[in-house]
């Protein structure tokens, strides 16, 4: 995970020794900003539950929080003159309905009397560009991969007792993706980008039974997206 959390910043660093020789006029060059929608697809969430002791209760659950994802964002291009583009992007990025609910199992046995929810809230993501340019200066396909950290919410209800608690707390982790990008025109371009985003393992509290939950996230998404270039 460090190298792709790092790779925005070797970005950056690498700017700094490309001389004003080697960039190249270009419509991908400078600064741009944009939009994306997209949906999460394919999302996998893992939850274990622990004792204040770190024994496990027995409790474990697997959910799929899947739902659309919007994004902004904003970032600078350099392309030298063999057509490779290095570029930084930063992104926020939102979800709705991106959260399933599902009944916790005890050793295995599903138990019907309590149910857990992960939703995926927001996150905010530093990423690193590495591509290619081509068709005549007005396609890119790039790479593209660095730092993100989330807002995750996980619900917790007891269905017998009527009780309902919930934690929240924000997750870091590594995104990495690819996608193609084409000029409509001399402002604005279209994309296409696809990303796996991986969260670190977290504690999540359960209020109701004075328990934690260990949680993992991981999911993929796609997006497409108009960018303006200044």
């Amino acid at each position: 995970m460090t190298f792709f959390k790092t790779l925005s910043i070797v970005s950056l660093l690498t700017f700094n020794h490309i001389s004003s020789a080697d960039i190249k006029v270009s419509n991908f060059s400078g600064t741009y900003v944009g939009g994306s929608i997209g949906a999460v697809v394919d999302a996998d969430s893992r939850t274990t539950e622990y004792n204040k002791d770190g024994s496990k209760t027995g409790y474990t659950t697997h959910s799929n929080p899947e739902g659309l994802k919007g994004s902004g964002f904003i970032g600078y291009n350099y392309v030298n003159d063999k057509n490779i583009l290095l570029g930084v992007e930063a992104s926020y990025n939102f979800y709705s309905g991106a959260d399933d609910e599902v009944f916790e199992k005890d050793e295995g046995v599903i138990d019907y009397d309590y149910a857990l929810k992960a939703k995926i809230e927001q996150d905010v993501s530093i990423k690193g560009r590495l591509g290619y340019v081509f068709n005549n200066d007005k396609t890119l396909g790039y790479i593209t991969g660095g730092y993100t950290t989330g807002r995750i919410k996980v619900i917790q209800r007891d269905i017998d007792e009527e009780e309902e608690g919930a934690d929240t707390k924000s997750q870091d982790g590594f995104i990495v993706g690819m996608g193609i990008e084409h000029f409509l025109n001399n402002k604005f371009t279209a994309r296409v980008e696809y990303n796996y985003t991986e969260f670190s393992e977290e504690s999540y509290r359960n209020s109701i039974y004075d328990t934690d939950y260990k949680m993992n996230l991981d999911f993929h998404s796609v997006q497409v997206g108009l960018a303006y270039h200044f």
